[in-house]
């Protein structure tokens, strides 16, 4: 029996050129939300905690992300952006950038120091 590869490697090299659209990836959200919550008529301008998100179920939505699109986000990103639409389109605008340190919590916090006028780690 033959198989198709997964699309799972083909969704991270997207990810990875930059070239993900925002509408693949809200959609992906949008369904691990729906399944997360058990919640299918959840939709992507929906803020999730309003549909009862916890902040406990924020890392399995991180290693469904990272498993599927081959990225890492910080949880914080997921509260910041709390709708599916949200979050996708703030993900896509700054992998369009090649701006992925932002979606990772050392990214956050080394931005977040050098506002601050702090010197960045490194």
């Amino acid at each position: 029996v033959k198989t198709a590869a997964p699309p799972v490697e083909k969704a991270a090299s997207a990810t990875t050129s930059g070239s993900t659209k925002s509408g693949d990836l809200c959609g992906a959200i949008t369904s691990h939300w729906r399944e997360l919550l058990d919640h299918p008529s959840l939709a992507d301008s929906d803020n999730v905690f309003d549909f009862g998100a916890r902040s406990i179920m924020v890392p399995e939505l991180q290693r469904r992300l990272r498993r599927q699109f081959g990225i890492n986000i910080s949880a914080i990103l997921v509260f910041r952006h709390p709708s599916p639409r949200g979050l996708a389109d703030y993900l896509s605008r700054n992998s369009a950038k090649g701006d992925a340190s932002n979606t990772t919590l050392a990214g956050l916090a080394t931005r977040r120091m050098s506002s601050k006028g702090r010197a960045s780690p490194r």
